[in-house]
């Protein structure tokens, strides 16, 4: 078949290896912005295969991942309003806010719909002129000369029902953040509320552990999580922690500078803070509010059971 059999041709990889061997003058520094281009870079062993110095890096993660809460918060407010047809990116419809997200709105009445560019909103726009469309303008700065030109056009045909709410992420700044090197070997990070409850229904960590790949911390930095793992991560990664934060766990109750011993040999994952601390911290904690009221989310971080059960929503007793 035509371009498949292209690409996993390896006469022709390596020609292309050749290629950047023979470029390859100096150290250089390259970042692939998406974790699951560092996923696949690190599970078919191109890293391997690349010139000494070439650094392969992982950048900020995808525009879904890093767009602010307060952005998404405004978007569902606009969504909800009764005159509006709000019209995004299909990865966008499940991106949480402070209480819900896009899909709610929708199964709530709102008029949300699915688009494939800004285009496609403002041909909405004129098909709708007594309603104020807005188009939800996520991205890094690539996607801003099409959606610049979008705002050019509906001005050049006087559509006045059209308009933007925009977030554009810029990658040199990320890159700055990255090249800091704010982790560093020997450190355990812990990322917590993303159990069944508290995520609810446990994301999986791909991006963390493709940016611990990127920059070289796989074999030295250590992971805690009461999320979930893909079975293509690798390291030292400890996933489904049970009791969860949310749940009141003791994952809820580390602070920075806590030590934390990984032993997989031992199965060993322990907090190494006294158990008169813990206690102190334990009756200081409250469980944040959660992040579904409503729906079919709320439902299941209600019922859901504690992940070393299987998260099941059946489990009454």
């Amino acid at each position: 078949m035509r371009y498949l059999d292209e690409f996993s041709n390896p006469d022709l990889a390596q020609k292309l290896l050749d290629q950047i061997h023979a470029v390859t003058t100096r150290s250089w520094a390259m970042m692939e912005v998406c974790g699951g281009q560092t996923h696949s870079i690190i599970r078919h062993g191109i890293d391997q295969l690349l010139p000494e110095g070439l650094e392969m890096i992982h950048g900020p993660g995808c525009p879904v991942c890093v767009t602010p809460l307060e952005i998404i918060d405004k978007a569902l407010a606009i969504a909800a309003l009764d005159n509006v047809i709000f019209c995004s990116f299909g990865d966008m419809l499940r991106v949480p806010g402070s209480s819900r997200d896009l899909f709610m709105i929708k199964s709530g009445g709102g008029d949300v719909r699915v688009v494939y560019s800004p285009l496609d909103a403002l041909t909405i726009a004129r098909q709708n002129p007594g309603k104020e469309v807005v188009f939800f303008g996520i991205g890094f700065e690539t996607t801003a000369p099409a959606n610049a030109m979008t705002v050019h056009q509906a001005k050049r045909l006087g559509i006045k029902n059209f308009s933007m709410l925009v977030s554009h992420v810029l990658v040199p700044p990320a890159m700055a953040a990255i090249m800091a090197r704010r982790i560093v070997p020997g450190d355990v990070m812990v990322l917590r509320y993303l159990g069944p409850k508290g995520a609810p229904g446990m994301p999986e960590m791909l991006a963390p552990t493709s940016a611990l790949i990127g920059q070289g911390l796989g074999e030295s930095v250590g992971l805690v999580t009461d999320g979930r793992f893909s079975g293509g991560t690798w390291g030292m990664v400890v996933g489904h922690v049970a009791p969860e934060a949310y749940a009141g766990g003791n994952i809820a109750l580390v602070q920075e500078g806590d030590s934390i011993t990984i032993d997989a040999h031992h199965l060993l994952l322990q907090l190494n803070v006294s158990d008169e601390v813990l206690a102190a911290r334990r009756a200081a904690w409250q469980a944040p509010k959660p992040r579904y009221t409503r729906g079919v989310l709320a439902k299941f971080a209600f019922n859901a059971s504690s992940a070393s059960l299987g998260a099941v929503l059946d489990k009454f007793e």
